[in-house]
């Protein structure tokens, strides 16, 4: 009898063409076909997964069928819930393509700690799953130093997938240092993530002490990308002496059309990069920005030593390539604050073609503020523009373009601000740096100032000044007029790429 019933489910799930022998029978409904996937309907499913490939280094096999990246796996219900008692580890080595079977709606309660999917392998796709974390101060084991609520390693694709965090999901306090971290979507990228977004309700928040943190990524890695990702209105940090990157926090590939909606961070007491906490000489963001309706807000902490927290709009340490972003949100930090960056430096770094507007920068007298970068010591800042209120006690911490340059070089800039206080006009102070092109009221020779009698900057008849800026961008963006200002032209600056992962 028991034969013919294991028989039996084997001939409702494959056709003629799907047979294969060898592997263990797991009993999962399906053939793993596109229109008849295997159809994961409880934990103890993806517990049989996770059985079936095993340590990630042999052949999958389910129901007698191997598994390829050919094969798909649906989630088929939206109570499915990982615990610590029934996932002590996540899949190693998926390859297949999985999804949600109803767009939107969280398929998978983890509430274990560690992560779905430990690795997906090349060929693995992990597509419109949402993931959501709804226990309370749910803290990962000290023994994962990296953790994640869907997927550790990714050597795949990560695509239109959501993580929500009800309550609190915090990496294990005792891994101390930058030795240990905490992402929303994955832990390291050495290949595609793309469409994904981090969301919170109620209370919850992800959460870090003395590690790293990131919105989507932790570790992005040479020759990767994150596309079209985000970190949505109701996502919050709750960190202590980390460093977090609202995207990414460490970034050697490519980071493409992202955006963060910054509203829940305030009195947060961590380094921040908006999109990127550290871009590296490799790295490139690109057509991403920041915005937030209320003021991103980082305090100083005291113990064990006193930290004055650093603030970037874009990136916060840029040795890499930021192109086409711009940032439109009040910034306040103790530390350097910079509207796209709060450092620019190595003699590789660059900005350009960036903007920050309608942005209020407020630090400390002991640091220095700048309306696109904090302080240069190294790189080329070019071909931008900030519109920005400033403030500082002290006239040579405060810069319209650069808080402090003491090497590399500012060329065709053009910047303003409203009411600030003490402002040093386009630089702080330049020690061995160089300025040219045209800036704003600036007292560095040769530095073309582009305002009328009154102060009040503005874009001429002739648009001069948008041609200068224009002779540095190339191919699909443009500078163009508005309100005697240069933004970015509109079919970019409001380019759409929230599209992917609007399964809100």
């Amino acid at each position: 009898v028991d034969v013919r019933r294991r028989a039996i489910t084997k001939l409702r799930s494959l056709t003629i063409t799907d047979w294969e022998t060898g592997g263990a029978d797991q009993g999962i409904v399906g053939n793993g076909t596109q229109y008849r996937p295997f159809q994961i309907y409880t934990a103890a499913d993806l517990q049989k997964i996770r059985d079936a490939f095993g340590e990630g280094t042999s052949d999958a096999y389910i129901n007698g069928i191997k598994v390829t990246s050919a094969k798909y796996f649906q989630i088929m219900r939206s109570d499915i819930e990982l615990t610590t008692s029934n996932w002590g580890t996540g899949i190693k080595g998926f390859v297949g393509h999985i999804t949600d079977v109803v767009s939107g709606t969280p398929g998978i309660k983890n509430n274990s700690g560690v992560p779905i999917f430990e690795s997906i392998k090349d060929g693995g796709v992990v597509e419109g799953l949402t993931v959501k974390v709804t226990a309370n101060n749910l803290t990962a084991p000290t023994s994962q130093a990296f953790v994640s609520p869907l997927c550790g390693e990714n050597r795949g694709e990560i695509i239109n997938c959501i993580t929500s965090v009800n309550h609190h999901f915090t990496r294990g306090s005792a891994t101390t240092g930058e030795a240990g971290g905490i992402a929303a979507i994955c832990v390291r990228n050495y290949n595609t993530v793309s469409g994904c977004a981090f969301n919170c309700s109620n209370s919850g928040y992800l959460g870090d002490q003395d590690g790293v943190v990131a919105g989507i990524v932790l570790f992005n890695e040479s020759g990767a990308t994150i596309s079209n990702c985000e970190t949505q209105s109701t996502a919050r940090f709750s960190c202590i002496r980390s460093s977090v990157g609202a995207i990414c926090f460490k970034n050697d590939g490519t980071i493409d059309g992202c955006s963060s909606y910054l509203m829940g961070i305030n009195n947060g007491t961590f380094h921040l990069g908006g999109i990127v906490f550290s871009n590296s000489g490799t790295g490139t963001v690109k057509n991403c920005f920041v915005m937030s309706t209320t003021t991103i807000s980082l305090q100083r902490w005291t113990t064990p030593t006193e930290v004055n927290p650093t603030l970037g709009g874009i990136v916060n340490a840029n040795s890499g390539t930021v192109d086409y972003c711009y940032v439109t949100a009040n910034l306040s930090a103790p530390g350097i604050v910079g509207g796209i960056a709060s450092s620019l430096e190595n003699e590789n770094g660059e900005i350009k073609n960036c903007w920050v507007v309608g942005s209020t920068l407020t630090g400390r007298s002991t640091e220095y503020i700048g309306g696109l970068v904090g302080r240069m010591t190294g790189g080329k800042l070019a071909n931008s523009f900030a519109r920005a209120t400033m403030s500082s006690s002290e006239t040579n911490r405060l810069g319209y373009a650069v808080g402090r340059i003491e090497d590399g070089t500012v060329a065709n800039c053009y910047c303003t601000a409203g009411t600030t206080t003490n402002a040093a006009k386009f630089y702080a102070s330049c020690l061995s740096g160089s300025v040219s092109g045209y800036a704003y009221n600036s007292t560095a020779t040769g530095v073309t100032s582009f305002q009328n009698n009154g102060g009040v900057p503005m874009v001429d008849a002739s648009n001069s000044l948008i041609d200068k800026l224009n002779s540095g961008a190339s191919g699909y963006h443009s500078w163009v007029a508005s309100g005697n200002y240069p933004v970015l032209s509109p079919a970019v600056a409001s380019k759409s790429h929230r599209s992917s992962a609007k399964r809100r």
